[in-house]
C-alpha cells in the first residue's frame, strides 16, 4: 500500500506551484547508496519554443525527505530539455548526465565528481552542432563496452531524425554519419527506448513520434548501423501513438513487449 509523503519534496520550484516537468529520474548522484530525484522542466513542449525552467535536483536524505540541491549541484541550471539521460560516460563509476535542447541552442554534459556536483563539459565532449531534440538514451550501440549516446533531431520542426554520439571510452563523442537507414514515421520524436529487440546480444532502438505517425524501430547489426524496420501501426479509431514507450514482458514468453500511450478521448493506449 501506498501513501503520500506530504511536503517531501518541499520546496516546489517555478514560484511555489511546481513546474511543467515533462521527465523524472530517480538514480544515485552522490553514491551515498539511496536515490535522489532529478526533475526535467521546461514550459514549451509541443512547439519548441524558448520557455526555460529549472533542472530540480533533489537529494534524499535515505529516509526518502528530499532536500532541493540545485543550486549546488548543477549551479541552478534552467533549460529547454525535454528529457535527460544519465549514464557513466568517462568511466569513473558516477552518473553523468546529457541535457539536449528543444530549441536547438545549446546541448550540456554535465560531468558528476562523484558527490554529486556536475559541470558541464560539453565544449571538448560534445560535437559542435546542436540537435533540437525532444529525446535521448544512453547505450553501448556498438560494442565496445562504453556508453554511446542516441539523441533525437528535428523537435518542433516538423522534422524527425535520430543521431549516433559515439563514445571513445573517456567520455568524449563523435556523431556518426548515417548510422540509421530509413525514414522514421511522423515528427517530433519525444521518447527513445534502447533494448535487444531480437535477442541477438546487442542493442537495437524504438522512437516514438508525438505527431503524425508511430516512429522508428531500428535493428543493430552489432556495429552501430541500424536499419529501419515495419512497427505495427496504432490502433483503428485512436489518435496515434504520442508519449511514453516503455518496456516490459507482458506475456511472460522471455521477450520484451512495448507499451506506448496515447492522448484524447477514445484513444486507447497500445501494447
Amino acid at each position: 500500500m501506498f501513501e503520500v509523503v506530504p511536503g517531501a519534496l518541499n520546496p516546489q520550484l517555478c514560484g511555489g506551484t511546481g513546474c511543467w516537468t515533462n521527465h523524472l529520474r530517480v538514480t544515485d548522484i552522490d553514491g551515498d547508496g539511496d536515490l535522489d530525484a532529478i526533475f526535467v522542466n521546461y514550459g514549451d513542449f509541443f512547439g519548441g519554443g524558448a520557455s526555460p525552467e529549472p533542472l530540480a535536483v533533489y537529494e534524499n536524505d535515505g529516509s526518502g525527505t528530499f532536500a532541493n540541491v540545485s543550486a549546488s549541484a548543477v549551479a541552478g541550471l534552467e533549460t529547454n530539455a525535454h528529457q535527460i539521460c544519465i549514464g557513466d560516460v568517462d568511466g569513473d563509476g558516477d552518473g553523468d548526465i546529457y541535457v539536449p535542447d528543444g530549441t536547438g541552442t545549446v546541448h550540456r554534459l554535465m560531468i558528476n565528481d562523484g558527490a554529486g556536483v556536475y559541470v558541464d563539459e560539453a565544449d571538448g565532449r560534445l560535437p559542435a552542432a546542436v540537435p533540437s531534440s525532444g529525446a535521448c538514451r544512453f547505450g553501448d550501440l556498438d560494442g565496445d563496452g562504453d556508453l554511446d549516446l542516441v539523441v533525437s533531431d528535428g523537435y518542433g520542426n516538423g522534422m524527425a531524425a535520430l543521431l549516433l554520439y559515439e563514445n571513445d571510452g573517456m567520455g568524449v563523442f563523435t556523431e556518426v554519419p548515417g548510422a540509421f537507414s530509413g525514414a522514421i514515421a511522423g515528427q517530433e520524436i519525444d521518447d527513445i527506448e534502447i533494448f535487444d529487440a531480437d535477442r541477438d546480444f546487442d542493442l537495437d532502438v524504438f522512437a516514438n513520434a508525438h505527431e503524425g505517425g508511430f516512429g522508428g524501430y531500428y535493428l543493430n547489426d552489432g556495429t552501430g548501423a541500424l536499419e529501419g524496420q515495419s512497427f505495427p501501426p496504432p490502433q483503428a479509431g485512436g489518435t496515434g501513438y504520442h508519449y511514453n514507450s516503455a518496456l516490459c514482458d507482458v506475456d511472460g514468453d522471455g521477450d520484451l513487449d512495448m507499451w506506448i500511450d496515447t492522448i484524447g478521448a477514445g484513444s486507447p493506449s497500445s501494447c
